[in-house]
């Protein structure tokens, strides 16, 4: 058994929202109990007794054809019944084999009992009056069969084909043209089933024509994508098994000829080939239309890109082939061309920071490190900011300038990780006392102590701060107003005498003495 699992190419560019509601809503319905359509045992059975109907009625042709058997059998095969009925009526009336009207009237009502059966047996389905019948076309039922299934592996098939082939097809056609084409498509394969099918009564349901709409789109958009299978010898070697890839371009093609050839070879079988044959041909043709009039260049990707914010530039993608390539020079030029257009672009950023610890320039990568963090802070963007800041921790953590700790610190506290600000803000400090940017590392740390309930550290930090050669005016004067508002809290710790450098920090973590000031 061939099972496809996925597409080596998974990439998209957004959540497939339409392609993830079809999946929920053929999956539901099954479960809900909205499903059923004709077995294969009951066609076997319907056939059984429409062609005893049938059989019947020709045996005595002087009765009247039961109401409804043309819709079931289809106006084209009853005219040529009803000549061959015609003829054989005149036949018994010349050779005197019409019986009299009694013995007539009760072979009527016997075949009437023969069709009954063969109309109760096409009635006994759970679809709800949702399966679209070809000989009494609805609207609600073009649309609404190709969200039904009549069995579990009937709805397993079509699920696997949908996840396979619908999420890569929606990003690069957009939401609502994919959704466009699942529904037209599904409504066109119903059209070329009720066309071919020989039996036009019986009802259409499952998701295989619209899928298969889907499937003839994929072919000529994304045919150079290899889709995965997973082979499993169920009969043999059960323990065997092994997944491969193929193109697109080979498998669907294959599938295409095998609905070809099934509906030549076995016409007969309780499968609408048609509804395959001309749901794939249909994606085709849209697919051939879209390419040829650039929708997609024009006016889908736009749309696209416009709405998720994003868009690559060229310039980046040079960078990152250079990068890939090892020319480092290349790489590190093409992302400063975007920065020099657009000094905000984080792509930019993350490009010239990748190439810099590539090629081992620790310093400048940890300049470009410093940059596209505070990009992402002014952003708004938490969860890359903290990401960054653990990732360059270990590479470039000797070479980081002041300025990256008091970023991450100021990340790390809005993302609610106090403990590792406070580790950032100690490190600054520990590493370059004599900076500027530790008085205000060493404020920002008082203020978690205060929080914390750490009162005596905050003190010793406000002392440091304050006699720091580097604390301005205005950071002296907020130091005061917060050791005022502790010793009012707790006036016993103005007794305890504060000698430089502090003794102890240890609100987060181990207790440290700070090194003295030396000026930068």
């Amino acid at each position: 058994m061939l099972i496809p699992t996925g597409v080596v190419e998974s990439e998209v560019r957004r959540t497939p929202w339409v392609s993830i509601c079809l999946l929920v809503l053929l999956v539901g319905l099954y479960l809900t109990g909205v499903h059923g359509g004709v077995s294969a045992k009951q066609m076997h059975d319907f056939r059984q007794e429409l062609a005893h109907t049938v059989d019947f009625w020709l045996e005595h042709p002087w009765l009247e054809a039961p109401e409804g058997l043309a819709d079931m059998i289809g106006g084209q095969l009853f005219a040529k019944l009803s000549d061959g009925i015609e003829e054989g009526r005149k036949e018994a009336e010349r050779r005197g084999a019409v019986p009299l009207p009694s013995v007539a009237a009760r072979q009527q009502e016997e075949l009437d009992a023969l069709f009954g059966r063969a109309e109760r047996l096409l009635a006994q389905r759970a679809d709800r009056g949702l399966s679209y019948t070809p000989s009494r076309p609805e609207a609600k039922a073009l649309v609404a069969h190709m969200f039904l299934h009549g069995g579990f592996w009937h709805l397993f098939g079509n699920v696997l084909f949908l996840f396979v082939t619908a999420p890569f097809l929606e990003d690069v056609y957009g939401r609502f043209l994919f959704g466009a084409l699942y529904l037209l498509g599904g409504a066109f394969a119903a059209a070329a089933h009720g066309l071919f099918t020989l039996y036009p009564d019986v009802p259409l349901l499952g998701a295989s024509g619209a899928l298969a709409a889907v499937m003839g789109a994929f072919l000529i958009r994304l045919g150079r994508s290899h889709i995965r299978f997973l082979f499993v010898p169920i009969l043999f070697l059960p323990m065997f098994r092994f997944s491969f890839a193929l193109p697109a371009f080979v498998v669907l093609p294959l599938w295409f000829g095998e609905q070809v050839l099934s509906a030549r070879l076995a016409p007969d079988a309780p499968v609408a080939w048609w509804a395959h044959i001309g749901g794939f041909a249909f994606g085709m043709a849209v697919a051939i239309g879209l390419k040829i009039f650039r929708v997609e260049e024009r006016w889908i990707n736009p749309a696209i890109e416009g709405s998720i914010g994003w868009s690559q530039d060229p310039g980046l993608l040079k960078a990152s082939d250079a990068r890939s390539a090892g020319a480092f020079a290349t790489a590190r030029n093409s992302a400063r061309a975007v920065l020099a257009k657009d000094p905000g672009n984080v792509d930019a950023w993350r490009s010239l920071l990748d190439t810099e610890v590539a090629s081992g320039r620790r310093a400048e990568g940890a300049a470009a490190a410093t940059r596209l963090l505070e990009r992402y802070a002014a952003t708004r963007e938490s969860e890359l900011a903290v990401a960054l800041v653990r990732e360059v921790q270990e590479p470039l953590a000797d070479v980081l300038p002041a300025r990256f700790f008091l970023a991450a610190a100021s990340v790390l506290e809005r993302a609610g990780d106090w403990a590792a600000a406070w580790a950032e803000l100690e490190a600054l400090v520990v590493r370059v006392p004599g900076d500027p940017a530790s008085v205000r590392a060493a404020l920002k740390m008082a203020d978690f102590a205060r929080r914390d309930g750490s009162d005596d550290e905050a003190l010793d930090l406000l002392a440091w701060a304050k006699s720091h050669p580097a604390c301005e005016t205005g950071f002296r004067e907020a130091a005061t107003r917060a050791e005022e508002e502790i010793l009012q809290r707790a006036p016993a710790l103005a007794s305890s005498g504060r000698s430089i450098p502090v003794r102890r920090f240890a609100a987060y973590g181990e207790p440290r003495t700070f090194p003295a000031h030396v000026p930068a």
